[in-house]
């Protein structure tokens, strides 16, 4: 560009495009070289290349990565569950304040959990058997929570709009878990 062209022209007798001298000339190689650097960069292909990862840094809140953690799993629920033929593994999302403190979170369970909890929740009452915490009720049930996953993984592979939707989510999640380490440090 110019800063490469002054230089070629100071570099003959000092004469820069400033100085005494060919006035004309320094212009002119100024012209050549832009018109070489335009010839170069038509010419220039990129290797191709694959690309299996971008990542993307930015500064952005947690309620704002929160937020659009929640909007894309509505978003992925949605489709995977008018998709799915699983009645038992369809995805509710829905904001709740589990421990009282007025904070809403929003949780997505599936069908089968919301069961599992009602029943749990109803035989404690009638006095049949001991309220379990939500998290054991998990645990017991990972086995069910497996199948569901790979029911997701099965129609993510199925329908490109699902898999976007998965993919959405995975990359708010690792943004969520990057941005919580980068405060641990």
């Amino acid at each position: 560009g110019r800063a490469l062209a002054a230089a070629a022209a100071d570099g003959e007798g000092g004469r820069g495009r400033g100085g005494g001298g060919h006035g004309g000339e320094s212009e002119r190689l100024e012209v050549e070289l832009a018109g070489n650097a335009r010839d170069a960069q038509a010419a220039f292909q990129p290797p191709s290349v694959s690309i299996e990862e971008i990542v993307v840094v930015s500064q952005q809140t947690f309620q704002r990565l929160r937020v659009q953690l929640d909007l894309a799993e509505v978003a992925l629920y949605a489709a995977y569950n008018d998709l799915n033929d699983l009645d038992e593994f369809d995805v509710t999302c829905k904001k709740s304040d589990w421990a009282g403190t007025h904070i809403q979170e929003q949780m997505c369970w599936p069908q089968f959990m919301t069961e599992l909890s009602a029943q749990n929740a109803q035989d404690w009452r009638q006095d049949i058997g001991m309220l379990v915490p939500v998290d054991q009720l998990q645990l017991n049930n990972r086995d069910k929570f497996d199948d569901l996953r790979e029911n997701i993984r099965v129609v993510a592979l199925e329908h490109p709009d699902a898999a976007a939707a998965l993919l959405e989510v995975g990359k708010l999640q690792a943004a969520m878990r990057r941005k919580r380490e980068a405060c641990m440090a």
